[in-house]
C-alpha cells in the first residue's frame, strides 16, 4: 500500500496536526524530520533513506510539504552535505514526484505580495490602492491606511497614525487603503473550496485579545470561479485566500497563503473538513 509523506520538522503545529488526523483515521503514512536531513535522512536516485530504512518514490501516493516550516538556526553535522540534500530535494519536489502540495517552484509567489496582488487584478478581482516604499518618509495618507510585510515573512497588519507619519521607512514596505469590513479566508484544495467570515475588532484579527467570531459561508459563484482561476494561475493545489468583505458586498482580494496555517481554521468547521479533503488528495482517492 503507498504511502503519504510529510515533509518539515516536529515543531510545526499544522503539521502535527495533520500527522494526528493521518493516524486516526487509518492512513499509511511517514514523517520527513528536515532537522535530521543529512544526518539520520538521505535522498536518493530512486528512494530515500530514513534511519537505515529504504523508501521507493513508487511507494509514495502524495506528498504534503512544509519546507516553510525549516529552522535555519538549527545545526548539521555536515552542512555541505545538508544544503546538498535540501537542493536534491527541492528538485525532486519539482520535477519528479507527482503528488506534491504544494511543489517549492509554485509556493515562490508567496514572497512578493504585489506579484500576487497584479495577479489577481487582471483576473478580475477587487485589490485595495496599494504602493509599496522604501528610503523614504512615511508619507500622510489621505485615506485610512494599513501596511505590512511585501513577502511571506509574517507581520502584523497596523493601520496608519499620526505617529508614523514622516517616520523613515528603511525597506520596501506594503501600504494599503484600509477596507472596512468582514475578513473572508477561502481554502481550497484542488477543485474543493471551503469559506469562513471572520469577524473581529482587530485590523488583524490574528493578534486580538477579543474572541473574534467564525461563520462558514457559500462564496458567490464569480468569487469561486475567480479563486480557482487564480490557484491555478499561481500553480498551486492548496492556498488560503484572503480577502475583505464590505457592508456592500464587494470582495476585496488581499492574498494567497501557499502553506496556509489551515488547522487553526477548521477548528471552526465540522468533521476536520480540511485535512479530510488534504488526505483525500495526497492518497489519490479522489
Amino acid at each position: 500500500m503507498k504511502k503519504i509523506l510529510l515533509i518539515g520538522v516536529p515543531s510545526d503545529r499544522v503539521l502535527s496536526s495533520f500527522a494526528s488526523f493521518l493516524k486516526k483515521h487509518n492512513y499509511d503514512m511517514f514523517f520527513i524530520n528536515l532537522n535530521l536531513l543529512a544526518d539520520e535522512v538521505f535522498f536518493g536516485e530512486d528512494c530515500l533513506l530514513l534511519h537505515d530504512k529504504k523508501i521507493y518514490y513508487s511507494d509514495i501516493s502524495g506528498i504534503y510539504n512544509r519546507l516553510v516550516s525549516i529552522d535555519p538556526n538549527v545545526s548539521h553535522t555536515d552542512a555541505r552535505m545538508y544544503y546538498q540534500q535540501l537542493e536534491l530535494l527541492n528538485y525532486l519536489l519539482d520535477h519528479v514526484f507527482d503528488n506534491v502540495i504544494n511543489t517549492p517552484s509554485s509556493a515562490s509567489s508567496n514572497n512578493s505580495k504585489p506579484y500576487q496582488l497584479s495577479r489577481a487584478e487582471k483576473l478580475g478581482f477587487n485589490i485595495p490602492a496599494s504602493i509599496v516604499l522604501a528610503n523614504v518618509s512615511c508619507p500622510d495618507f489621505e485615506n485610512p491606511t494599513i501596511y505590512k510585510s511585501v513577502g511571506g515573512i509574517r507581520s502584523i497588519v497596523t493601520e496608519i497614525i499620526n505617529s508614523d507619519v514622516n517616520k523613515e521607512i528603511s525597506c520596501p514596505v506594503l501600504f494599503q487603503e484600509k477596507i472596512i469590513g468582514a475578513n473572508i479566508r477561502a481554502h481550497l484544495i484542488d477543485n474543493d473550496i471551503f469559506a469562513l467570515k471572520i469577524t473581529s475588532k482587530e485590523v488583524d484579527y490574528r493578534y486580538t485579545e477579543s474572541p473574534n467570531k467564525y461563520l462558514t459561508i457559500q462564496l458567490p459563484e464569480e468569487i469561486v470561479f475567480k479563486c480557482r482561476e487564480l490557484k491555478n494561475d499561481l500553480g498551486l493545489r492548496f492556498t488560503g485566500i484572503d480577502f475583505m468583505l464590505t457592508p456592500d458586498n464587494e470582495y476585496y482580494f488581499l492574498e494567497a497563503n501557499t502553506s496556509p496555517a489551515f488547522t487553526h481554521f477548521e477548528e471552526y468547521m465540522e468533521n476536520k473538513t480540511l485535512s479530510a479533503a488534504l488526505a483525500v488528495a495526497l492518497s489519490g482517492e479522489n
